[in-house]
């Protein structure tokens, strides 16, 4: 795990990194966990065209979207459903329009306005 840290924020050369690669020790079971996966966890977070945000929010912001209009769903009716709906929506809108390749803060300020009209229309009307 040290020797995790020290690869990214040192140069290794090409005979150090071969040492370090599990594939070439011999181990088979260490070479096929290797190269199950090939983006580590750190690098999920940094890609901008990783789809699996925008699904896992716009899942999220559906959820709270439809609690909101159903009946007794335990959402609430105070300022807890106000700001859940802004935030799972304005995180949908960021994490959209950044797989899009646009700025994420315009995206997260729309979904929140979206999701606040969304919480006004909600107390209107209840199916």
């Amino acid at each position: 795990m040290a020797r995790d840290r020290t690869r990214k924020k040192t140069k290794i050369t090409a005979t150090e990194d071969a040492a370090l690669d599990p594939a070439t020790s011999g181990d088979a079971a260490s070479s096929n966990a290797a190269n199950v996966g090939d983006a580590t966890a750190p690098d999920s977070f940094k890609n901008k065209k990783n789809v699996m945000w925008v699904i896992l929010s716009g899942a999220m912001a559906i959820t709270f979207i439809v609690m909101m209009f159903l009946p007794d769903s335990g959402t609430g009716s105070g300022a807890l459903a106000v700001y859940s709906a802004m935030l799972w929506c304005g995180i949908f809108g960021a994490a959209t329009l950044r797989y899009l390749g646009k700025n994420g803060w315009y995206g997260f300020f729309a979904g929140s306005v979206v999701g606040m009209l969304l919480q006004i229309i909600s107390t209107v009307v209840k199916f």
